[in-house]
């Protein structure tokens, strides 16, 4: 994995999370849901993707504060 310093962030910080297609809960992770805040949404989302099977899963991306969609 590329080093954190030699990427283009956006800025602004974005929280994602890992939600089932067919439920629409999140990932949990030891009885609590994967949350990750990143500056550049598009990397995150690819690297938390990655081993994961596309129809199962997608990354729901929000704003601190933001209720999800």
């Amino acid at each position: 994995m590329p080093n954190a310093l030699h990427t283009r962030p956006t800025g602004r910080v974005h929280v994602l999370h890992v939600v089932a297609r067919d439920t629409g809960l999140p990932l949990l992770i030891g009885g609590r849901e994967l949350t990750v805040l990143a500056s550049d949404p598009d990397y995150a989302a690819r690297e938390l993707m990655r081993g994961r099977n596309p129809a199962h899963w997608h990354v729901r991306v929000t704003r601190p504060g933001q209720l999800p969609a």
